[in-house]
C-alpha cells in the first residue's frame, strides 16, 4: 500500500485542551480535526487510545480548540505532542488562558478558538472518533491564516509523533 497517498489529504494543526482527570489543565496537538455538520455545529477529532489526551476526553466529555496560524513554531507545536500530559506539564511556560469551565485556550500564534461538548465516539483499533458539538467559538476576528499540516511539513520542517493518525 502506498500511504504518501495520504499526503494528498487536507490536514490543519490543533491544540486540544482538556482537564485531567484530577483538574489540571493539558493540551496536545492534534491534525485529524474536520468539522462534521454546521447545524448544530458540530466537529469531529480523532485521538490515539494511549494518549492521555482520550482517557481526559472520555473523562469530561469538554475540550476546547486552538488553531494554529501559520506563525506558529515547531516548540509551540512539538512541546503539546512528543510528551505526555501524565508526565509533563505541557502548558508550563505557554500563554494560555482557561475558560469557564478550567479548560485551557492557546494565546500565542492561534488563529481562533472554540469549545466542545462530546456527544459520540466511536473506536476504531487505534483511535477513539470523538463527535463533539461546538458549544462556544471566539468572538474576536482570524488572526492570521490558520496552518495546514502541509505548511508544517514543509515550510516549518516538523515531524509527525509516533501515535499520529497518519505518517
Amino acid at each position: 500500500m502506498n500511504n504518501n497517498v495520504f499526503g494528498a489529504i487536507s490536514y490543519g494543526l490543533y491544540a486540544i485542551g482538556t482537564k485531567t482527570p484530577d483538574g489540571r489543565a493539558n493540551a496536545s496537538v492534534v491534525n485529524a480535526l474536520i468539522q462534521v455538520t454546521t447545524e448544530p455545529p458540530c466537529v469531529c477529532v480523532c485521538v490515539n487510545h494511549v494518549n492521555f489526551t482520550n482517557e481526559c476526553l472520555k473523562n469530561d466529555g469538554l475540550f476546547t480548540v486552538s488553531v494554529f496560524n501559520e506563525n506558529a513554531t515547531l516548540i509551540q507545536i512539538g512541546g503539546l505532542g512528543f510528551k505526555s500530559g501524565r508526565d509533563f506539564d505541557k502548558l508550563d511556560g505557554r500563554k494560555y488562558r482557561l475558560d469557564s469551565d478550567g479548560l485551557p485556550i492557546l494565546e500565542e500564534n492561534i488563529c481562533t478558538n472554540f469549545k466542545c461538548k462530546v456527544i459520540s465516539s466511536s473506536e476504531t483499533t487505534t483511535h477513539t472518533l470523538f463527535v463533539a458539538e461546538v458549544v462556544e467559538t471566539s468572538d474576536e476576528e482570524l488572526n492570521g491564516k490558520p496552518i495546514t499540516y502541509e505548511y508544517y511539513r514543509t515550510v516549518v520542517k516538523g515531524k509527525a509523533s509516533k501515535n499520529a493518525p497518519h505518517l
